[in-house]
């Protein structure tokens, strides 16, 4: 079963209460709508409003009637279907034109059409994209934001759970590990999940890394080499490139002795291979197990700053893998170690670093 993006938007559409979702393209605002109608059962009417008709699609247009005392009127003639759906999206609401606007104004706060109400409509939601220069948006009328009951602002998160329903788990995990990096790294370009699930699409139909390349638009810079090896650690297809460090390749060689006695070829390692996913998930796995506090802050703290400066993704799964005791205790251990060094000492400032970003 996917999880839920928005656990509790079931809930509130359920209240009859209009909502407006704001996010980032390609986030899931579109297929959370669409997963809680379907949960729900109920019918619903899409709009893209960036090229709705107001009058075609909402409003009607004018058609000549012949009255029985031989007059004419004009009748607005408009599509009957709203007459029987529950829920209306309107999707990319802050695309649409003044006139759009004015005509979705009335659905949202009176639930009618020229007066006329539309009798089994019980929510609006909307969906908008930031208005932060990114987009060819416009900022809504406070008046039509405030018909909203309920606002979202959704994050991007990577599908991790549909995507392995979907394909091959272990090539999911590597393609969202790989986005976690790239995403949190703030780079220019920006992967939405669902760029990223044409990216892991197209590689299970053709394994090809040429067409996966081609996913992403042309002039946009992605660490394509730290995918590719993601992917090859997925496929079992990749071995820690260092000969000198080949043992840690195997997990069960990450012992305490081990890791301390080869301390300085470790961090060395991690410095010039941060992209390495063999070596640098189980260094995780390591520090994120029965390790000590005092073992961390006093002896392999080293490997705690390499990871620290060169894969800050992978040591925020350490801390959220330790309880807050042991996090708690592992802070003052270093704070600890820090006052006994020299003001000067480089490593002295990397552990108040450490410690201050703990």
């Amino acid at each position: 079963m996917v999880k839920a993006l928005l656990p509790q938007l079931k809930t509130v559409i359920q209240q009859d209460w209009n909502v407006l979702l704001s996010g980032k393209h390609g986030i899931g605002k579109t297929f959370e709508v669409l997963r809680v109608v379907e949960d729900l059962g109920w019918s619903m009417k899409y709009y893209s409003t960036s090229t709705l008709d107001p009058y075609v699609d909402l409003v009607g247009v004018p058609v000549p009637v012949d009255n029985d005392d031989g007059t004419r009127d004009l009748d607005m003639v408009r599509p009957k279907d709203m007459d029987n759906v529950e829920l209306i999206f309107f999707d990319e609401l802050n695309r649409a034109d003044p006139k759009t606007l004015n005509a979705v104004f009335e659905v949202i706060q009176f639930r009618t059409i020229n007066g006329i109400p539309l009798p089994k409509l019980r929510s609006v939601v909307a969906a908008i994209n930031p208005v932060d220069g990114e987009y060819n948006t416009e900022e809504l009328d406070p008046a039509l934001i405030d018909r909203f009951h309920v606002f979202y602002n959704m994050t991007p998160k990577p599908p991790l759970d549909y995507l392995k329903g979907s394909y091959d788990g272990k090539l999911a995990e590597a393609f969202c590990d790989w986005w976690n990096g790239h995403n949190n790294g703030k780079r220019e370009f920006y992967v939405s999940p669902r760029r990223l699930e044409y990216m892991i699409e197209v590689y299970s139909n053709t394994g090809s890394l040429d067409i996966l390349r081609k996913t992403i638009p042309p002039d946009e810079a992605i660490d394509f080499g730290a995918l590719k090896k993601l992917i090859q650690k997925a496929e079992g297809k990749i071995k820690v490139e260092d000969q000198d460090m080949a043992r840690f390749n195997d997990r069960a060689n990450w012992t305490k002795d081990a890791v301390i006695t080869d301390l300085t070829e470790i961090t060395e390692y991690v410095y010039e291979h941060p992209n390495d996913p063999v070596f640098i998930d189980n260094a995780t796995s390591f520090l994120s197990g029965r390790v000590g506090f005092s073992v961390c802050a006093n002896d392999i703290a080293e490997l705690f700053v390499a990871l620290h400066e060169k894969s800050p993704t992978h040591l925020s799964k350490v801390k959220q893998a330790w309880n807050p005791t042991k996090a708690s205790q592992f802070r003052t251990a270093l704070r600890d170690r820090v006052k006994k060094m020299d003001v000067g000492d480089n490593l002295r400032q990397q552990l108040h670093s450490l410690e201050s970003a703990w």
